[in-house]
């Protein structure tokens, strides 16, 4: 690390969080996917319940909420890691302008 007032970026750990980030996404889709079945009831199964509307409402806002979820946490990763790509790039530009300079 520099000076107290430099900014630093610690690449290969911004990379392993947003690793560790795409995988809670992927998690979550993957759970999602198990239980989306079991948010419904099977066809005929709901005769006589006058609830089976408002669980059939439940369950398919519940899992269009789990799906962006899904989709937003993925999202972050996705920048997080495109984050770690420009600031490893920016380092490299800059060293290489040292070196043409002879700093």
């Amino acid at each position: 690390m520099g000076a107290p007032d430099e900014f630093a970026v610690d690449v290969p750990l911004l990379r392993k969080i947003a690793h560790s980030v795409d995988e809670v996404g992927k998690s979550v889709d993957g759970a999602v996917g198990k239980r989306t079945a079991t948010l419904t009831l099977a066809d005929g199964r709901d005769a006589g319940w006058s609830a089976a509307d408002a669980l059939r409402s439940g369950a398919t806002v519940w899992e269009t909420f789990l799906s962006g979820l899904h989709t937003r946490i993925c999202g972050l990763g996705a920048q997080l890691s495109e984050a770690a790509d420009r600031y490893e790039q920016a380092d490299a530009d800059a060293a290489r302008r040292h070196r043409m300079r002879g700093d």
